[in-house]
């Protein structure tokens, strides 16, 4: 390892990781810093070991209440809450060390220690045997990420009042969760608890779950949850939480009455703050913004020529998939390419909770304020063969489109597995494809995909 690259990137997330492997593979000498694990919060304490969690949960729920559909009886189940956490940490430790190996494959310096950024051309580096090193750089590229916000009230005490690394980690089953959020990372652990026989009540500020989904999205998914047990509760804000020694009371201002839940645990599923405090740049004049956000361009660079901020820690869409395509973007305009500007609303929205929900582009409503003339299609998957083959036709697919173009303006979509359908998609949408090009895709039979040619024929007339 040498004093002297063509970029150094702080942060091994998904878009540290992406901007890494680009840059090399285009020729450049990359060093990447990691004050933790190689895959950053991403792989390491979030998206990854969640999405473990949540496939036992579905084979949990199956199990103990989808088993007589299938012929098969599980009177004496038994789930092992342990088990489950454990098999997420090797979920996790299995893809970071894929990562570090890639990245050594690649010609990428792999550097673990706390970075600082002295100025544009140098960053100094204390490793973790407390040894400070500088490094000199054409480009710095900072993609620390975000980490949960202490709210007044809820203020975490990893004990009662938790955020999600202290859920993730945390051994034995709580009997009872108040979960206060319900946007994705809340209803992804109720999903998860509920599945292992947890109480779980979800309390969020606004009209439905899942807020920045369409809204018959929310909908559907509280009578999805409501079905399964889960008591929902919006329209509703926190008051208090009086904490004791095994338990909380959490006192909540609902739309009409207070309520007060009692709960051997609360998460905190609420706010995130911008990972950019302690490296060094409000000092040298990088401009940051509200919780820290490191604002920047659409090319993804900051106040000062030279250094980049990519993923969570620039606020523009915290989402893996957008950090990564902003990874690759920024290696590939460092490496003095002209790549195209990243379109945020075309990214896959995916929230992983039972029923998952998969979503890009806009909604009808915003189409409508936008001035275009709307077409929708919303199909059921209780007419799509293989949901019913799979016993699970909970759900739809709603298809927005420009009723003068037929160009695919969104999808919308709640059931089981529907994040696989997005891809196909996208990618339709991205080249320019029409209703019409959509409804002659030949899908195999039987198939889930098949429901997204029917759509484009309904959101045509029929």
């Amino acid at each position: 390892m040498n004093n002297n690259y063509n970029l150094i990137i702080v942060g091994s997330g998904p878009s540290g990781v992406e901007a890494a492997l680009r840059s090399a593979k285009l020729g450049l000498k990359v060093l990447i810093v990691e004050k933790d694990t190689a895959g950053g919060t991403c792989v390491n304490m979030g998206a990854v070991p969640t999405k473990a969690l949540l496939k036992n949960a579905e084979i949990a729920w199956t199990l103990g209440n989808s088993g007589r559909q299938f012929g098969f009886s599980a009177a004496n189940l038994e789930l092992d809450y342990k088990a489950a956490i454990l098999r997420s940490r090797q979920v996790a430790k299995t893809l970071s060390d894929q990562i570090t190996s890639k990245l050594q494959q690649s010609g990428v310096d792999f550097l673990s220690g706390i970075a600082r950024v002295v100025n544009k051309n140098t960053v100094e580096v204390i490793t973790r045997e407390n040894y400070p090193v500088q490094f000199m750089t054409d480009h710095i590229v900072i993609a620390t990420g975000a980490t949960p916000m202490q709210v007044p009230g809820i203020e975490t005490d990893g004990r009662v009042v938790m955020d999600y690394r202290h859920a993730i980690l945390e051994e034995t089953k709580p009997e009872s969760v108040l979960i206060v959020g319900g946007g994705a990372l809340g209803v992804e652990f109720a999903s998860f608890w509920n599945a292992y026989g947890v109480k779980v009540t979800i309390v969020e500020m606004l009209s439905h779950l899942v807020p920045y989904e369409d809204q018959e999205i929310g909908m559907e998914l509280e009578k999805a949850f409501m079905t399964r047990g889960i008591r929902v509760i919006t329209n509703a804000c926190i008051e208090s939480i009086q904490r004791f020694t095994d338990h909380a009371e959490v006192y909540i201002q609902g739309r009409q009455d207070k309520i007060t839940v009692r709960v051997a645990r609360v998460l905190e599923a609420v706010s995130f703050k911008h990972n950019s405090e302690g490296l060094g740049l409000e000092e040298i004049g990088v401009k940051l913004g509200d919780n820290g956000v490191i604002e920047t361009d659409e090319h993804m660079q900051t106040s000062i020529p030279g250094i980049w901020a990519i993923g969570d820690v620039n606020g523009k869409l915290m989402l893996a998939a957008a950090g990564r395509e902003m990874g690759r973007y920024v290696a590939e305009k460092i490496a003095g390419h002209n790549p195209a500007l990243l379109n945020y609303e075309n990214m896959p929205k995916i929230t992983y909770c039972h029923p998952q929900i998969a979503s890009f582009g806009i909604t009808a409503e915003m189409a409508h304020q936008r001035g275009y003339r709307v077409k929708t299609a919303r199909i059921p998957f209780s007419c799509n063969s293989m949901a019913i083959c799979q016993g699970d036709t909970t759900g739809w697919l709603k298809l927005v489109a420009d009723a003068d173009t037929h160009l695919i303006l969104g999808t919308h979509m709640i059931g089981a597995n529907v994040q696989e359908l997005l891809g196909e998609i996208i990618f339709a949408t991205a080249n320019g494809h029409t209703l019409e090009e959509m409804e002659r895709v030949c899908h195999g039979f039987p198939t889930l995909g098949e429901i997204m040619s029917i759509a484009a024929h309904e959101c045509m007339g029929g």
